[in-house]
């Protein structure tokens, strides 16, 4: 049996695909578990953002699995030492690969923008996090379908054929430039959503920091689809391919590692807070955290008698919400240990 050093030697270059790949997606299921786990923690509900990253993570290790068929198949070796049998088996895996590239990417570009929703706080906001979402959807169907039919039947799959496919490069560049122009806009949709946030400017640049880090996959979109112009006229496919195949695989791993930094903590904690602050209908007075990390905030609500005294669990992203974004009720039901103490500013009036 040949170790991975001799097929490196030998011209096979597919183990360095497959390590990285398992790697990479070793982290992404890590980041995925985590912020799933911190969330329904503190929110004691599943909900629709876990469900697209969930999916987003099952999309990435189909992907990672295509990936090892590809590589097994004979990707990363010289077309000439292949049989065609063997060359049938990468199209195959690669074909597989492409659906799963985009329904990943998908998902985990929709649990970013589920979460905007909820702290779009007034009706445009929340309009044009929606519009976005529509149009991520929107371009991943229209790219699916001609992944799916993008070579005469009944071999839709026999990506390698010039004479029998769509034109390769014109098609990807198209769906990747896309691709960037979405992720600018939700890199960069929180600054216009979150520049109120009544916080200490070193928590509230953290807090933009986090979720601006997914403009980061876009030089990996952009190397992707260097290596596809590059592969497309290539005479050797299944060896000139394999870069394409390493990159994407890099790509969507980490397009949902930087998708799940917001959920982090430190970082929940800190919107909690600036969330309430900026509402014109509370005002954060004051707070007390205990070591064992118990404790509450102190909110004075304006304009009317809210139940003074009387404490509330209370956690980021559960609030319920009008269409202009005010507040229905304090009494949500988020994550102890913290306990939210709201009094009245105002008492002669009821809200």
């Amino acid at each position: 049996m040949s170790t991975p050093q001799q097929e490196l030697a030998a011209g096979d270059r597919g183990p360095l695909v497959v390590l990285t790949s398992w790697l990479t997606m070793a982290l992404m299921c890590l980041a995925t578990g985590t912020k799933v786990a911190t969330k329904v923690s503190r929110l004691k509900i599943f909900q629709m953002d876990d469900v697209y990253m969930t999916v987003a993570m099952l999309a990435a290790i189909g992907h990672s699995i295509a990936v090892y068929q590809e590589t097994s198949a004979g990707l990363g070796k010289h077309a000439s030492t292949l049989t065609q049998a063997q060359v049938n088996g990468v199209e195959q895996a690669i074909y597989a690969s492409q659906m799963l590239y985009i329904l990943s990417l998908c998902f985990a570009k929709l649990a970013l923008l589920q979460i905007y929703t909820t702290f779009a706080r007034s009706y445009l906001r929340s309009r044009m996090v929606k519009i976005l979402m529509y149009f991520v959807m929107l371009w991943s169907a229209i790219a699916l379908l001609p992944i799916a039919f993008q070579c005469h039947l009944p071999q839709a799959w026999t990506v390698f054929s010039r004479t029998q496919c769509i034109e390769q490069v014109p098609f990807w560049d198209v769906i990747g430039v896309v691709d960037i122009l979405t992720d600018v806009c939700i890199a960069t949709m929180p600054v216009w959503l979150l520049h109120d946030l009544q916080l200490p400017f070193a928590k509230r640049a953290l807090i933009m920091i986090a979720f601006t880090s997914r403009i980061l996959v876009i030089p990996l979109t952009i190397l992707r689809l260097v290596y596809i112009s590059q592969s497309s006229t290539s005479t050797d496919p299944t060896f000139d391919a394999l870069n394409t195949a390493l990159v994407s695989t890099i790509n969507i791993n980490f397009s949902i590692i930087l998708a799940c930094i917001p959920f982090l903590k430190p970082f929940l904690d800190s919107l909690q807070i600036g969330m309430f602050n900026s509402d014109p209908r509370f005002l954060v007075t004051r707070g007390n955290r205990n070591e064992d990390g118990s404790g509450y905030y102190e909110i004075e609500r304006s304009g009317g008698s809210y139940g003074r005294g009387k404490q509330f669990q209370l956690g980021p992203f559960s609030t319920k919400r009008k269409s202009d974004g005010a507040l229905l009720s304090p009494k949500v039901t988020v994550p102890e240990p913290t306990l939210i103490r709201v009094t009245s500013r105002a008492t002669s009036e009821s809200p």
